[in-house]
C-alpha cells in the first residue's frame, strides 16, 4: 500500500508541479488494488469474517446449527469452485489472444489472474477450515 501511495504521490507532484504525468500509474494502481482485494478475500474466507445475514442462523444450536453451517459451506465451496473455473477460462483466453491494455500494453491476463488466485485460494482456505466452519468456531 505504501508503494501505491508513493506512486500516486509521484504522479500528482509530476502532474501539478512539473507538468508531466506517469501514464501507467492508474493502470498499475488498479491492478495492485485488484490483487490486494482478492488476496484479502482469501484471508476473510479463512477467518469466516465475510458479511453474513445470520440473525436466524446465529440462534441455532446443536445439530441444526451444524447442518446449517454444512449447507452454507457446501454452497460457498460450490460457488467459489464454479467462479474459479470460469475465471480460469477467462485467464486462458487472455493468454491465448494476447490481449493488452490499450494505453500501456500491459497484458490483461495479470489483473484477471488476481481474480482466479483469490477465488482458488479462498476455496483452499475454506477447505482447510471445514471442521471449524461447520462447528461454528470460525
Amino acid at each position: 500500500m505504501l508503494a501505491a501511495v508513493a506512486l500516486n504521490l509521484a504522479n500528482i507532484i509530476g502532474r501539478y508541479v512539473f507538468g508531466w504525468a506517469i501514464v501507467w500509474t492508474e493502470v498499475i494502481l488498479v491492478v495492485w488494488l485488484g490483487w490486494s482485494v482478492f488476496i484479502g478475500v482469501m484471508i476473510v474466507t479463512y477467518r469466516n469474517q465475510h458479511l453474513a445475514m445470520d440473525l436466524f442462523s446465529a440462534s441455532l444450536r446443536g445439530w441444526p446449527r451444524a447442518l446449517n453451517n454444512a449447507l452454507m459451506f457446501a454452497v460457498l465451496a460450490g460457488c467459489l469452485g464454479y467462479a474459479a473455473f470460469q475465471s480460469s477460462k477467462v485467464v486462458m483466453l487472455m493468454l491465448k489472444t494476447g490481449q493488452a491494455h490499450p494505453s500501456i500494453g500491459h497484458p490483461l491476463w495479470v489483473p484477471n489472474l488476481a481474480i482466479l488466485a483469490g477465488l482458488a485460494l479462498s476455496l483452499c482456505a475454506l477447505l482447510a477450515s471445514v471442521r471449524a466452519y461447520i462447528a461454528g468456531r470460525r
